[in-house]
């Protein structure tokens, strides 16, 4: 059983005198915003290996998920007898998910929101963490103009001057199994592209009409692509379920369910049918609004945000770029093109990049 959880015959799945530390958890990676493992340890005493396994557990907003089965495939031990069979994950269409606490310690709206929260930071790993004496501010967040490729960093240890950003493509390692590169790029100076992009955050994207221009094409599209995915995401569902429910009604015919046992399932089915028709009518409704105030309310966020960036510290810097994940793409020439999470200044949701003007 899952750290707070325990079973017993008479009363099934139930919470234990530790769920509160769980409670705790989800509290501090949600509300408090810690998403470091090794804080949470200290703030909750549960080991640090343990606790993403936790915050994916769906017995903490009261389901039991069955994501595997015995593979069909026979395996026979050594002396002749068979053995048990390999679990195996199950598809999308089989995962069977039963109610098993009424009463759960999480709010299910906040245990999905915890796991966008650690799909992007599974994500995004690839960008480095702040460090005392950051030497390439804005390593991680860049792209190649020419090619899209990542773009490295080497240092020229002692000598300050010779710091430089690279297209990935021109790395040893990379171009020992790809063979020699065709990027046109060129090692860029790290002054000279970093004061470019320090200049273009605190002053371009403290334009009211540029940035008017930008976030209504932005959010528009990145919101309206992520309601059509939401809505998609629904209907599938919906439709396994049907398959799910005429699976059991096969199963019941064949008497592998009583008739109590039946209406149990059918019910749970019911429920989840009914909840996600709930949330699809919210996301049609959504479709079908226009959010005018969240553009004005992105445009004051963002120019009272960064109107004083270039002269932050490094350390405030990268922690301002961690939390909306820009990518800029450049050349020797300057940049060519940004991906920037301006809706995520509002309202955190979408994603989306534009070329900046010729």
């Amino acid at each position: 059983m899952p750290y707070g959880v325990a079973y017993k015959k008479d009363n099934g799945f139930h919470y234990n005198d530790h769920a509160y530390k769980v409670a705790n958890l989800f509290h501090s990676f949600y509300n408090q915003g810690v998403h470091n493992y090794r804080e949470l340890e200290r703030l909750t005493g549960i080991h640090h290996r343990t606790i993403p396994n936790l915050l994916k557990n769906e017995l903490y907003i009261g389901y039991r998920k069955y994501d595997q089965k015995r593979s069909p495939e026979k395996r026979i031990k050594p002396d002749g007898r068979q053995a048990d069979k390999r679990k195996v994950k199950r598809e999308p269409d089989e995962i069977i998910r039963i109610k098993v606490i009424d009463d759960p310690i999480i709010d299910e709206r906040v245990f999905r929101e915890v796991q966008e929260i650690m799909a992007n930071k599974r994500r995004d790993f690839h960008r480095k963490r702040s460090a005392k004496g950051e030497r390439f501010l804005y390593s991680g967040f860049l792209r190649c103009g020419y090619c899209g490729e990542k773009i490295y960093s080497t240092s020229g240890r002692r000598n300050h001057k010779k710091d430089y950003y690279y297209c990935r493509t021109k790395n040893y390692t990379f171009q020992k199994k790809n063979g020699p590169s065709s990027c046109a790029s060129k090692y860029i100076p790290k002054k000279m592209i970093e004061h470019t992009i320090t200049s273009f955050i605190a002053k371009t994207l403290t334009k009211k009409d540029y940035l008017r221009k930008i976030i209504e094409c932005a959010c528009s599209k990145s919101k309206h692509k992520d309601l059509k995915a939401e809505a998609r995401s629904i209907g599938n569902a919906l439709k396994n379920l049907k398959k799910k429910k005429a699976k059991i009604l096969d199963l019941y015919s064949d008497d592998l369910f009583t008739r109590e046992e039946l209406g149990k399932k059918v019910d749970e089915l019911n429920d989840e049918v009914e909840r996600l028709k709930v949330q699809q009518s919210k996301v049609q409704r959504s479709l079908q609004s226009a959010d005018g105030d969240a553009v004005e309310k992105n445009i004051r966020l963002i120019v009272s945000t960064v109107a004083e960036f270039e002269h932050w510290t490094p350390k405030r810097k990268r922690a301002f770029l961690r939390s909306q994940m820009p990518e800029f793409s450049v050349t020797n020439k300057g940049i060519t093109g940004v991906t920037f999470n301006f809706c995520k200044l509002g309202n955190r949701k979408g994603k989306d990049s534009w070329h900046l003007p010729a």
